[in-house]
């Protein structure tokens, strides 16, 4: 599927723009969800520190998975505007949606403290060769580079959330 990145036909850009409308719309229903769920325990349990943590946790990873939804929407339209991509962007952006399906799956599956650590610490290697390929890009790709930065720092704050809930 992104391997077609240098030039997809429109039935995969159709493909492409039905499932981010798809994710937009769960993402949206897991958001309301989890907000009325917030302010449900909260009210029928009291103010117990620990639902109320883990009540928020849940409102901040549903705000992530929305921003990084939308954040994939708008690269998808720049991808769109951009074709053909260069060798160079296509490999870089498939280390970060490999990272980031890494991380989404560490934290459903409550992965351990060092699988964690260590998917930060890639997280972090990729965000530097990020801004050193942004150095070198055209200023048409500028913007999409920087959605992918974007993507880095949600993926980041989405294993951040995964550590506070083994430690909490």
């Amino acid at each position: 599927f992104y391997r077609g990145l240098e030039e997809p036909s429109q039935e995969v850009w159709d493909r492409i723009h039905s499932t981010e409308r798809e994710l937009d719309v769960a993402v949206h229903i897991a958001t309301r969800l989890t907000i009325r769920k917030v302010i449900s325990e909260t009210l029928r349990r009291g103010l117990d520190s620990v639902a109320v943590v883990d009540s928020l946790l849940n409102v901040l990873v549903a705000k992530i998975f929305e921003d990084l939804s939308d954040c994939i929407d708008r690269s998808v339209y720049r991808i769109e505007e951009l074709l053909p991509l260069s060798k160079d962007f296509t490999d870089i952006f498939s280390r970060v949606r490999d990272v980031g399906e890494e991380i989404v799956e560490c934290y459903l599956r409550r992965c351990p403290a060092e699988d964690s650590l260590e998917l930060l610490e890639r997280t972090t290697k990729l965000r530097r060769e990020l801004k050193e390929f942004m150095k070198i890009s055209t200023p048409p790709l500028l913007p999409l580079l920087a959605e992918l930065d974007t993507a880095v720092t949600l993926l980041e704050d989405l294993l951040e959330v995964a550590l506070i809930r083994l430690y909490r």
